[in-house]
């Protein structure tokens, strides 16, 4: 099977809907497992040690569940310790002797990962909760009618029924902690909107530019109009584009960055800071209030977007600020936090305690879930 079909295998199961067959054939996969694909440095520790260690803990973990069958899916999650295929989890440090899991208990509530949850605030204030509404038309402004056509996608369409206002209406879709969703505007632009964030934005585009203001992540495909700039403010801070495709990741007491995936963008801030992004370049917004231009992991800065967790040399408070956001938990940290950098792929549709689990084999912290609060401990 091709790393491909694998990842896909790897999904059904964890969502739940994979065949008989298709469970059977992925728990066989196991006996393949090899880390010869996965691009290996020395600070990761002898390569066929850590493969024997993981291919144990998977089995363990596999037969630990096979007694009960509360979660006919546990095997494929548990899975997601370290398969070339699906996930291809590793980590960036040397690899010391790993304690039993034990610290999170298996009665715990399951924590969901985010789904399509959304409020939609209308210019007249109204709010619409769009998780539980209704497939097709939500409600009309201006000239627009308001449509939500999928279960995690809002449309802004045309409605030539409708009467124009004068004055520009903006609408605010909120994502919740726990939430992600999608959005088209009027000029069809596309938007991705990550757990914990906002975006206020005008019902339909009129003068010289189209300007939307953002708090928190997404990612944007703006249709290209070379007579109406499209611009992101966030703060101070704005981005400006006629037709590309970036992530503006700008939460509230987060390091500010701009990645651009096609295009062009240029960066503006309150004081007089600017700068030019080229494809594959990110702008971060430094402590001098500037901004720093360099080559951006574009993988990483979409991986939310695509369904995963990417992590690339990575602190374990950053990895829990992204966690939080996602499975809408509190994060607490019990006495000296490792200073570790971990890295690694893992599916954002884990369950949290698998997840947790994972990031437990590298021996270097670990965790406990009372309700919806994460404590962080070595």
């Amino acid at each position: 099977m091709t790393l491909q079909e694998i990842e896909a295998l790897h999904e059904r199961c964890l969502s739940g809907i994979a065949t008989p067959e298709e469970q059977a054939l992925f728990e066989q996969y196991k006996d393949q497992f090899d880390l010869a694909d996965i691009p290996w440095a020395n600070d990761m520790g002898n390569r066929e040690k850590v493969g024997n260690k993981l291919k144990k803990d998977l089995d363990r973990m596999i037969k630990r569940r096979e007694t009960s069958r509360s979660n006919r899916y546990y095997w494929a999650a548990a899975a997601s310790v370290l398969l070339a295929a699906g996930i291809y989890l590793f980590f960036l440090k040397e690899r010391k002797e790993i304690k039993p899991v034990n610290q999170i208990s298996y009665m715990q509530p399951v924590i969901r990962p985010a789904g399509n949850k959304a409020l939609l605030i209308l210019a007249n204030s109204k709010t619409i909760t769009l998780d539980s509404s209704k497939l097709g038309n939500v409600a009309a402004q201006s000239n627009m009618a308001i449509v939500k056509s999928q279960k995690h996608l809002l449309e802004y369409r045309t409605n030539n029924a409708a009467v124009a206002d004068k004055a520009t209406e903006f609408n605010t879709l909120i994502t919740p902690r726990g939430g992600k969703y999608e959005l088209q505007l009027a000029d069809g632009t596309k938007v991705w909107l990550n757990a914990d964030s906002r975006l206020r934005f005008p019902v339909s585009f009129t003068g010289k530019e189209r300007v939307v203001e953002l708090t928190g992540e997404a990612y944007f495909e703006v249709t290209k109009n070379k007579n109406m700039p499209f611009k992101v403010v966030t703060g101070s801070k704005t981005v400006e584009v006629l037709g590309t495709h970036f992530d503006v990741s700008a939460y509230p007491n987060d390091t500010y960055c701009t990645t651009l995936l096609e295009g062009s963008v240029k960066l503006n801030a309150t004081g007089g800071a600017s700068a030019l992004l080229r494809p594959g370049e990110h702008g971060v917004f430094n402590a001098e209030n500037r901004f720093e231009v360099a080559g951006a992991d574009t993988a990483s800065a979409v991986a939310w977007k695509n369904g995963i967790f990417l992590f690339r040399n990575e602190g374990i408070t950053d990895i829990m600020k992204q966690i939080s956001r996602w499975y809408d938990v509190d994060v607490d940290y019990k006495g000296n936090v490792p200073h570790v950098k971990l890295g690694g792929t893992v599916s954002r549709y884990a369950n949290i305690t698998n997840l947790l689990n994972t990031i437990e084999l590298t021996g270097s912290v670990h965790f406990k879930i009372e309700g919806r609060r994460v404590i962080v401990m070595q």
